[in-house]
C-alpha cells in the first residue's frame, strides 16, 4: 500500500468525521421544527386588530410589504405553484386593504390575480382547502371593494367544488370530533358557530396548528388562548408565521427517514434514539400526527414512524393501520373522508408494509400500495397532492423493482444519495400554501453520505490489495473471489472502525470457498471424509491421510484456519478458540452429511435437506468469526439468540444460493432445493422457484418477528443479521458468486 493512498484515506476520514459532527449539531438542535414563512397565514395574522382599532401585529404588515414578488404576487420563494401564489396574494392584499396600506402593491396583487386565475386549471392538485378558503376570502375582498374577477368561470367552478366538499363533511361534525376541517376554519365564515368550535381547540391554543385558522377564531371570539398561540409563533419567527407550527413530529420523522435513505444512520445512534423516544411518546393506537398538538393522525406520518421504529427494532403494533383502512372499498386512506390516495403517502405505506412480521393488515397494505404504485407507473402519472418533487417516479420505479429484503444496503444507499441530491432545495410540501423544510432538505446529511462513499472507495482499494497479497501466500485461495466477498463485507460492516471485522469475514469466507472446492473436486468415501474432519479439527497432529496435491491443499487450509483463529484470539485477548472451532466442526459435519446423502444416492425431503444445507451455506460460521472481529464489550451479544437468527438467515441464503446456482449444480450432480421441491411438491421449475421465494420471504418475516420480540440483542446486531439476508439475496439474484458479475458500486 503506497503512502499516498494512506494519506488520502486519512484526509477523507477526517472529512467524514467533520461532516458527521456538523450533522449531529442539526439533529441535536431539532425541536419544534424549521419551516418557511407563509404569506397567506401572515396575511391573516396581520388582519388582527387591537382594541383601539389599530393593527395588533404591524410587523406582519411590514413583512408583507417587503416580500411581494416582482410579478405582484406573494407565495413561496422556492417553487412557483399558482394555487399557492393566488391564495397567498389574495390574503396579502386583503390584509393591506384592511388597513388601507400600500395601494400600489395592492393594485399589483389584483393585477396578478386577473392575469393568472385561469392557470390553476393547469395544476392537477389544489393546495389544501383551496376551494373553501379562497372562496371565503373573495367575499371579504368584495366587501372591501377590491376589484377582482368575481364572475370568472374558474371562480364559479371553485364555488361548486366548495359546495360539494362541504356537503360531504357536515359542519356539525367539526364541533364534536377533531377533523381536518379544523385546519381551514377561516373558510367557514357564515357557516360556523365560532364559540362552539372552541371545544376543539388544542392544548397550545391553536386549531390543528394553523396560524390562519387560529387568527380567524381569535378575530371572531377574542379567545385569549388563540392569541397566546399566535404570539408564541411570532416570538419564534419574528415578523411572519408559517402555514403550520409546531411540526415537531413531522420534522423528526422526515429527517430520520433521510438518514435511513442515505444509509448513514449508524453514525447517529444516540440522536436517533433520542428522537425516536419522542416519537414513541406520541405514537397512539390511532396513529401519529404531524405535531404533538394535532388531534388528527394521518397515515403518512404513521407509516414513516412505524418504519423507523421497526428498523430500530422497537415494539410497535401493525394494528395501527386498521385505523386507516376502508374495508368497504378495500383501500387505505391518509385522512378519513379523502377521495383519492396520494402517491407520496402510498410510497411510505408500501415501505412500512414490507416490515411484515406475519401481520395480516400489512399483507393488505402491501397489496394495496403495490397495486396503486403499479397503476401510477403504468400511467406515467407521478403527480402528488402533498408533495412537489419531480423525481417521485424514480423512487416508485426503484421500489417496485427492488423488494427491501432482497436489496443490498449499498444499492439502497446509492439510490438514496441520488434521490436526496435531487431533494436538496428542490422538494416542497403542499398545505394551504407551498412550504419548505430546511432541516429535511439539509445538504449536511448528504455530505456525510458522499464522504462515506468516498472513504469506502479508497479503503476498499486498500483492503483489496491487502487481501490479494494475503491470498497470494496461500495457493488454495482463489483471488477472483476477493472482490465480491469484500464488497459483501462493506454491506454488513460499513463503519471505518469495522475494518478488522471486514477482513476477518473475507478471510474466513475465502477459506470456506476453498474447502468447498476441495470437497467438490474429489470423490469422498465416508471413511476418508471422517479423516478430513479429524485432521482439520486436530491441526497439531503429525499424520495426514492424504497424498499429493490434495494433501498440500488440506494442509494449507489447516494453516490458514489456524492463522485466522490466532488473529481473533489475539484481538479478543481471550481463549475463544474452542467456541470458534465448534462452528468449524458444525460446518464440516454439515459437509459430511451432504456427502453421505450424495453417496446414498437418495433425494432428501425439504426439511431433511435444510438440516445440513443451512449449515453448509456457512452463514453462521462466517458471521460468528466476523463478530469476534469487533469489540464485543460495546455490543449486546447473546450468541444463543444470534444463533436462532442465523439459522433463519441461513435458510434464506441457502434458498437464493440454490435458485441462482441450480443449472450449474445440476450439471455437477449436486443436491439442490429446486429439485427437491419439484419432486416432492409436483411442481415445474418456475413453480418451484416461486415456492422457494415465498418460503424465503416468510422466513424473513420470522426474523422480523424474532427481532420484535427478543430484547437480548442490540439493534445493531439485529440489523446486521437482517442485512445478511438482504445482501445474500441481492448478490445471488444478480449473479452466482462463481460468476463474479454482481454490481459492486458504492
Amino acid at each position: 500500500m503506497v503512502w499516498g493512498e494512506i494519506y488520502m484515506s486519512n484526509i477523507i476520514m477526517n472529512q467524514l468525521k467533520d461532516r458527521i459532527n456538523k450533522a449531529k449539531l442539526v439533529l441535536q438542535n431539532m425541536s419544534d421544527g424549521e419551516i418557511s414563512p407563509s404569506a397567506y397565514d401572515t396575511g391573516w395574522v396581520a388582519r388582527i386588530p387591537n382594541v383601539d382599532g389599530t393593527p395588533m401585529f404591524p410587523q406582519c404588515l411590514q413583512w408583507l410589504q417587503y416580500n411581494q414578488h416582482e410579478d405582484g404576487s406573494w407565495g413561496s420563494n422556492q417553487a412557483h405553484y399558482y394555487h399557492d401564489q393566488l391564495v397567498s396574494t389574495l390574503s396579502a392584499i386583503i390584509a393591506l386593504k384592511t388597513w388601507n396600506m400600500s395601494e400600489e402593491q395592492v393594485a399589483k396583487g389584483v393585477h396578478y390575480i386577473y392575469q393568472n386565475i385561469s392557470n390553476i386549471d393547469n395544476e392537477l392538485y389544489a393546495t389544501v382547502g383551496f376551494e373553501i378558503i379562497f372562496t371565503a376570502m373573495l367575499k371579504t375582498a368584495q366587501q372591501l371593494g377590491l376589484d377582482l374577477p368575481y364572475e370568472h368561470p374558474i371562480l364559479r367552478k371553485i364555488e361548486e367544488i366548495r359546495k360539494r366538499k362541504l356537503e360531504r363533511i357536515p359542519i356539525e361534525l367539526v364541533y364534536g370530533v377533531p377533523t381536518t376541517l379544523l385546519h381551514s376554519l377561516e373558510g367557514l365564515e357564515g357557516l360556523l358557530d365560532e364559540e362552539r368550535v372552541l371545544a376543539q381547540q388544542a392544548e397550545n391554543g391553536s386549531f390543528l396548528n394553523s396560524p390562519s385558522a387560529t387568527a380567524y377564531i381569535y378575530i371572531k371570539t377574542g379567545n385569549k388562548a388563540c392569541l397566546r398561540y399566535i404570539q408564541s409563533v411570532l416570538e419564534r419567527f419574528g415578523d411572519c408565521v408559517p402555514v403550520t407550527y409546531p411540526l415537531d413530529l413531522f420534522e423528526r420523522l422526515w429527517v430520520l427517514n433521510n438518514l435511513y435513505e442515505l444509509g448513514i444512520e449508524h453514525y447517529f445512534d444516540d440522536e436517533i434514539e433520542q428522537h425516536l423516544k419522542y416519537v414513541q411518546q406520541h405514537f397512539t393506537s390511532c396513529g401519529v400526527p404531524w405535531s404533538r398538538y394535532v388531534q388528527v393522525p394521518d397515515i403518512d406520518n404513521t407509516s414513516v414512524a412505524f418504519k423507523l421504529l421497526r428498523l430500530r427494532h422497537k415494539p410497535v403494533s401493525a394494528e395501527v393501520f386498521e385505523r386507516f383502512y376502508d374495508a368497504e372499498n378495500k383501500r387505505f386512506f391518509c385522512f378519513s373522508g379523502e377521495l383519492d390516495a396520494s402517491l407520496s403517502h402510498t410510497i411510505n405505506l408500501y415501505q412500512a408494509a414490507q416490515l411484515n412480521a406475519h401481520e395480516e393488515v400489512l399483507d393488505r397494505a402491501e397489496l394495496f400500495a403495490y397495486t396503486f404504485l403499479k397503476t401510477k407507473q403504468a400511467q406515467g402519472n407521478f403527480a402528488d397532492k402533498w408533495l412537489i418533487w419531480e423525481h417521485l417516479g424514480d423512487q416508485v420505479d426503484y421500489l417496485l423493482a427492488n423488494y427491501r429484503f432482497e436489496t443490498a444496503p449499498t444499492a439502497e444507499k446509492r439510490l438514496g444519495r441520488e434521490l436526496v441530491k435531487r431533494k436538496v432545495d428542490r422538494i416542497h410540501w403542499i398545505d394551504k400554501v407551498i412550504y419548505y423544510l430546511p432541516n429535511v432538505n439539509a445538504q449536511v446529511f448528504l455530505d456525510v453520505a458522499l464522504a462515506e462513499q468516498a472513504l469506502h472507495e479508497v479503503t476498499f482499494a486498500e483492503e483489496y490489495e491487502y487481501l490479494s497479497n494475503w491470498a497470494n501466500q496461500h495457493p488454495s485461495i482463489r483471488n477472483q473471489r476477493i472482490k465480491p466477498i469484500l464488497f459483501t463485507a462493506y454491506n454488513l460492516f460499513p463503519k471505518p472502525e469495522q475494518s478488522f471485522a471486514r477482513l476477518i469475514l473475507c478471510k474466513i469466507t475465502l477459506w470456506v470457498f476453498a474447502i468447498d472446492d476441495v470437497i467438490d473436486e474429489h470423490h469422498w468415501e465416508a471413511e476418508q471424509f471422517e479423516d478430513l474432519v479429524s485432521f482439520i479439527l486436530e491441526p497439531d497432529q503429525t499424520q495426514t491421510y492424504f497424498a499429493g496435491e490434495l494433501a498440500i491443499h488440506v494442509e494449507n487450509l489447516v494453516s490458514i484456519l489456524d492463522s485466522i483463529v490466532d488473529e481473533l484470539v489475539e484481538f479478543q485477548g481471550d481463549n475463544i478458540r474452542p467456541h470458534l472451532y465448534a462452528y468449524i466442526e458444525e460446518l464440516l459435519r454439515g459437509y459430511q452429511r451432504e456427502n453421505l446423502v450424495k453417496l446414498e444416492g437418495t433425494l432428501p425431503t425439504f426439511d431433511e435437506y435444510l438440516e445440513f444445507a443451512q449449515i453448509t451455506v456457512a452463514v453462521r460460521l462466517t458471521l460468528v468469526f466476523a463478530l469476534y472481529g469487533m469489540d464485543l464489550s460495546k455490543l449486546q451479544i447473546n450468541f444463543a439468540a444470534c444463533d436462532q437468527l442465523l439459522v433463519m438467515a441461513s435458510d434464506i441464503a441457502r434458498i437464493f444460493n440454490d435458485i441462482r446456482s441450480y443449472d450449474r449444480e445440476r450439471d455437477e450432480g449436486k443436491i439442490n432445493s429446486v429439485d427437491i421441491v419439484m419432486q416432492y411438491q409436483g411442481l415445474n421449475y418456475e413453480q418451484a422457484v416461486k415456492w422457494l421465494q415465498t418460503f424465503a420471504r416468510f422466513r424473513m418475516r420470522d426474523m422480523l418477528k424474532f427481532c420484535q420480540e427478543d430484547n437480548s440483542l442490540s439493534h445493531e446486531i439485529k440489523t446486521l443479521l437482517l442485512n445478511v439476508c438482504r445482501v445474500t439475496a441481492w448478490m445471488y439474484k444478480q449473479a452466482d458468486f462463481h460468476e463474479h458479475k454482481a454490481d459492486m458500486r458504492f
